[in-house]
């Protein structure tokens, strides 16, 4: 059956391709031995993380095809075309939404009592100089923009352990202009296969929610910076290197210390500007501090230290 578009069934049979079916349910194999579509692109995942991790980092993706290859098993997807299938996932999906100009977004920081945070610069994105440690999403040397869509959420997600006595700023940014966002949280349950509308997207969707687990799972203080590594280079793909059609801003995902919405924005501290600021672009995105939003708690009102967290 080489060759033969693969349709979604019981592990270890293979159907020709249904009437009606879609792009994302063929899986094309090369040889007589098959994977479940969630299988392959499990296992697909599995292997890039582990080859970007430990074999090549930085070019994996001008590996020649046989190298990209080896150590595939069948019907795996070669990590050179994992970004591509992920991407093609989410726009399927439809998980891509506009955040409208002025939405708020949350950010939090632990600092010396004495310290007074009340500027943008000082409350928002690190300066490339103080970004020294990796993060879920962006290595050290590339800082981003972490924050939340509600103030209880920044201070949950504000995990880093503080000083004694140290103080926790929270505070409100908003957006300059509408941002393309890759919406997470709009993932919907694992459909049953045989839903007549979703049945079809069921193992994609099985398969991006374990992907979003890896995203959005809690900083641990024994985490190395390549642990990190996968979920940093999706991101990057997905903010820099995805041809989606329009830009895409940022990606928002579930909290793993509140109920509640996390976001993480491509925009740098010189991005972040107190109000009355001048504008230096029209296309360029911008968070304008909302002065008024800004609260401090000593620690003992603060959530309790779970570990390094967003910077």
């Amino acid at each position: 059956m080489s060759g033969e578009p693969w349709q979604p069934g019981v592990h270890g049979e293979a159907y020709r391709e249904a009437p009606g079916a879609q792009p994302a349910d063929r899986l094309y194999l090369d040889t007589d031995t098959t994977l479940s579509r969630d299988s392959a692109l499990m296992a697909s995942w599995q292997s890039f993380c582990h080859i970007i991790r430990h074999r090549i980092r930085h070019v994996f993706w001008k590996l020649p095809e046989a190298a990209d290859r080896s150590g595939l098993g069948p019907g795996e997807i070669p990590p050179a075309d994992i970004l591509r299938e992920i991407g093609g996932i989410i726009a399927q999906l439809d998980l891509i939404r506009t955040i409208p100009p002025d939405h708020e977004l949350w950010r939090a920081r632990w600092h010396h009592p004495d310290e007074r945070v009340a500027t943008a610069k000082a409350l928002g994105t690190l300066p490339e100089r103080l970004s020294t440690r990796s993060n879920r999403m962006s290595p050290a040397g590339i800082p981003m923009f972490y924050g939340a869509t509600s103030a209880d959420t920044a201070r949950a997600e504000a995990v880093a352990a503080p000083a004694p006595g140290a103080s926790l700023t929270v505070g409100a940014f908003r957006v300059s202009r509408p941002a393309t966002v890759v919406d997470l949280t709009k993932l919907a349950p694992v459909p049953s296969p045989l839903d007549a509308g979703l049945g079809h997207l069921s193992q994609c969707v099985a398969f991006l929610r374990d992907f979003v687990e890896d995203l959005a799972r809690e900083a641990r203080p024994d985490f190395t910076e390549i642990d990190y590594v996968p979920t940093q280079v999706v991101t990057e793909f997905l903010l820099h290197a995805w041809d989606y059609g329009v830009p895409v801003d940022g990606i928002a995902y579930r909290s793993t210390q509140h109920d509640g919405q996390c976001v993480v924005r491509d925009v740098k501290s010189e991005q972040c500007v107190d109000p009355g600021t001048p504008a230096d672009g029209i296309d360029v995105l911008r968070l304008t501090l909302a002065p008024e939003t800004l609260r401090s708690f000593p620690a003992a009102d603060a959530p309790p230290s779970r570990g390094p967290g967003p910077a």
